[in-house]
């Protein structure tokens, strides 16, 4: 529950709201350092993994500017999240 519902919260509100909130006037600039922190602070250790942070940071900033909704954001996050979390249980068995 935590992975799922509780750090996409905090992510989001840190990424998106205070990133981009702070720079929302300058959009691409905006999407793409919200998108690149998310994706070093998930700490990435091969290109594959760098790429799936970045991509999942753009479509998050990228919802979250377009729609001017955190909650948007929060709930894409919160749904990639536990379908990830969802998988890894499932194949773990």
């Amino acid at each position: 529950m935590f992975m799922s519902i509780y750090m996409p919260i905090l992510e989001e509100l840190v990424y998106r709201y205070i990133i981009i909130g702070s720079l929302f006037e300058f959009k691409k600039i905006s999407i793409f350092v919200s998108s690149l922190l998310f994706c070093i602070a998930h700490i990435p250790n091969n290109i594959t993994s760098f790429i799936m942070y970045f991509l999942m940071g753009l479509v998050l900033s990228y919802s979250y500017y377009k729609t001017r909704s955190i909650f948007v954001s929060i709930l894409i996050h919160c749904l990639n999240n536990l379908l990830v979390n969802i998988l890894y249980i499932l194949y773990s068995l």
